[in-house]
């Protein structure tokens, strides 16, 4: 894994993506009861992810979704680093309706686990603002582009 984020730091895209597949065997065949596994498959989906591999990202992070859940239960905060992938992935794609659910989902979960002043709310929150702040702009290139078309 240290190898996989090493070679993602320094967008050595293809390195990472061995490092991570690597890990990933490695965790599938111990099927350890902790969370690298998952862990090793956020990995993984990033480097698709960065590559804007959207189809290869989002089955490895709903795979993610599932073996924290597995792990930890559905209502844990430590499934929160696959509900952010999933939210980040859905932004990128302009899901803004899916982002939000995510989003939502870890920061209710973390919420009532860490109380409203955590540093998980606030990023649940942060993610939150940069769905409406990318609808917001979306919306204003509508209306710009609607505005032309009227003057024409």
């Amino acid at each position: 894994m240290k190898d996989a984020m090493q070679a993602m730091q320094e967008r050595r895209f293809n390195d990472d993506e061995t490092s991570a597949k690597l890990a990933v065997d490695i965790a599938e065949k111990i099927q350890s009861q902790d969370g690298r596994f998952p862990e090793a498959l956020g990995q993984l989906g990033n480097v698709f992810a960065w590559r804007m591999d959207f189809k290869n990202a989002a089955p490895i992070y709903k795979r993610q979704l599932t073996l924290y859940q597995k792990l930890y239960g559905a209502q844990s905060p430590m499934i929160a680093p696959a509900l952010n992938n999933l939210a980040r992935l859905a932004l990128s794609q302009k899901d803004f309706a899916g982002a939000e659910g995510f989003f939502s989902n870890a920061l209710e979960s973390n919420q009532k686990t860490y109380g409203e002043n955590s540093t998980a709310v606030a990023e649940n929150l942060r993610g939150i603002a940069h769905v409406y702040l990318f609808q917001e702009e979306r919306l204003a290139a509508r209306r710009g582009n609607l505005r032309n078309a009227i003057r024409s």
